[in-house]
């Protein structure tokens, strides 16, 4: 029998399994490109960054389970503009990461209207993320999702 995808508010008990798929999403992106490369603590600093923000009112982190094993999460916020716009608010997300052996199986749309349904709650009207320019597959993801070009962000190594 097929277990059930479930999408839950992650806890400080999962902190440590989302560094580890943190780390895992960091290293898919580093085979795109070097930038990517994790600190030595990067992973230690990531679940900081999680404990520091699990419980905030501003963020979402979500975990995706299967059969109870955490299998995906979410980080989203909501963030504001320059008060010079007339939008004053826009949700965030900051990451979202499947496990490889989860991937193409719909978990990272689950993720996703999960947030767009907190975010939506919130009243915040627009959603905004970064993708790199050299993931074309989480390209091609957002974008059946409904999202479109805005900025193009640029970058020069010195």
């Amino acid at each position: 029998m097929e277990s059930e995808i479930k999408v839950r508010e992650a806890s400080a008990q999962d902190v440590d399994i989302l560094a580890e798929l943190w780390r895992e999403f960091m290293d898919f992106h580093r085979g795109l490109d070097n930038f990517f490369t994790r600190s030595k603590d990067g992973h230690e600093r990531f679940a900081d960054f999680v404990r520091t923000n699990i419980d905030s009112s501003n963020w979402l982190i979500l975990v995706a389970v299967d059969g109870g094993k955490p299998i995906g999460y979410c980080m989203a916020t909501i963030m504001d503009y320059p008060p010079v716009l007339e939008i004053e608010q826009f949700g965030f997300i900051q990451d979202i990461a499947v496990a490889e052996s989860h991937r193409g199986k719909g978990v990272g749309t689950l993720l996703f209207k999960r947030v767009e349904s907190w975010l939506k709650e919130r009243g915040i009207g627009r959603i905004e993320l970064q993708v790199a320019s050299t993931n074309e597959a989480s390209q091609a993801f957002w974008k059946q999702l409904g999202f479109g070009d805005f900025l193009n962000r640029l970058a020069k190594n010195l």
